[in-house]
């Protein structure tokens, strides 16, 4: 007899049918604290990571509460795809350091920085997603160019951003790097191989085989700290911006900085032309309607 878990994931992803992505950005500050009660009330950690957790914490307080509250929130997006059954389950990670539930679950991936958390969802075949918040970059002239050059090889073709891409701009760089994040995460190659593979580091000398090439990136540009989006969901199409382009750094340090801005990118072998993304609920109440709306 099979279990019931399976049974309640094949139902949940058969009201699915119709949604091939999921993109979830989560504002840690502001579901951490409810985020700890829904645990204590509904565990869905898994054994792996509380203790995980727990040693983030004794590192950094700070950073092991965000680290908690990302992979939470990860389970509860999960579980709005495939039903309790996930809970407590352990992910099984691969050689380049993508987690997965099995052979044949659904593809998901993980972000985190900053103030905020990137979780994707695919169906089908594997999905790479990567989120980094604006800030200056301590690089150099050489690395920068070679960060923007493979972003640029392994964007899709005809997109306009790629092109303009500027190795001077902070906010452009990072749009690079999560762009090759995304792609190294949606390949399962991981982050170092790819660098490598793309000339990044090393020799410079680029070997893209089909393994990379094989995969579309699109830029999700998704505001600042002042608050990524407004109401329950938002649509995200090419290349667009929910609220004004990211921040720029004052060159004095007597005037104020910007809000912090952030870059993100999704990458997959095939991506709709528009892509939903979904706050990921404030409040105990609105997690509820959340679940429920699995369709």
């Amino acid at each position: 007899m099979k279990p019931d878990h399976i049974d309640d994931a094949r139902a949940t992803i058969k009201r699915n049918d119709q949604r091939s992505i999921d993109v979830v950005l989560v504002n840690i500050p502001a579901s951490a604290g409810y985020l700890d009660v829904e645990e204590r009330t509904t565990p869905r950690l898994s054994t792996c990571d509380g203790e995980r957790a727990h040693r983030l914490s004794a590192r950094s307080p700070i950073e092991g509460r965000a680290w908690r509250a990302a992979r939470i929130a990860t389970r509860i997006v999960l579980e709005r795809w495939i039903g309790p059954g996930v809970r407590g389950r352990a992910f099984e990670v691969e050689p380049g350091g993508r987690p997965h539930l099995g052979v044949g679950a659904l593809a998901f991936s993980l972000s985190h920085s900053g103030s905020y958390a990137l979780i994707a969802v695919a169906r089908r075949g594997t999905i790479g997603a990567d989120i980094e918040q604006v800030r200056p970059l301590r690089m150099s002239d050489e690395r920068r160019a070679r960060i923007v050059s493979a972003a640029r090889r392994l964007s899709s073709l005809g997109d306009p951003s790629a092109v303009s891409m500027t190795t001077q701009d902070e906010a452009d760089v990072l749009q690079a790097w999560v762009r090759l994040e995304a792609i190294a995460k949606a390949s399962g190659l991981g982050i170092a191989h790819l660098l490598t593979e793309t000339g990044v580091i090393g020799d410079g000398k680029a070997n893209i085989g089909q393994r990379l090439s094989g995969f579309a990136v699109r830029d999700l540009v998704v505001g600042s700290d002042d608050g990524p989006h407004t109401g329950n969901a938002t649509t995200l199409h090419p290349a667009s911006a929910l609220l004004p382009s990211p921040a720029v750094w004052k060159s004095s340090r007597d005037q104020p900085r910007e809000p912090v801005g952030y870059v993100a990118a999704i990458a997959a072998p095939s991506l709709p032309a528009v892509i939903p993304v979904t706050s990921f609920p404030a409040n105990a109440d609105a997690l509820a309607r959340f679940l429920a709306n699995a369709a």
